[in-house]
């Protein structure tokens, strides 16, 4: 088992006993564990996926766009895609003749 440590943290009263309230007794420590596992594990992927791309050799640096470089602007990039795909809406079709992203997928 690892070795716990106490801390001491300050959270807004209306939070936390709304937090209570859902968790039940004596959960809060799993749940802050939990989500500060979490983060750790997406700060850690993050930096890799950015050392990934900072490292890329060649050609591929000259032929990437510039949002691509860090993964904060590759999902923009994404979100940015995907938002233009569902305003296109019925009207517009892609190269398979489906009208969406998703219908392109079959969902």
């Amino acid at each position: 088992m690892e070795t716990m440590v106490r801390t001491h943290v300050m959270l807004p009263k209306a939070l936390l006993e709304e937090a209570d309230g859902r968790l039940g007794n004596r959960k809060r420590s799993e749940l802050i564990t939990s989500l500060l596992a979490e983060w750790v594990r997406r700060e850690r992927l993050s930096a890799a996926i950015d050392a990934v791309l900072a490292h890329q050799p060649g050609p591929l640096d000259d032929n990437v766009p510039e949002e691509w470089k860090t993964s904060e602007g590759a999902a923009k990039w994404v979100h940015d895609l995907r938002n233009e795909w569902d305003q296109r809406g019925a009207g517009s079709e892609t190269a398979n003749g489906a009208s969406s992203p998703a219908a392109a997928r079959g969902q």
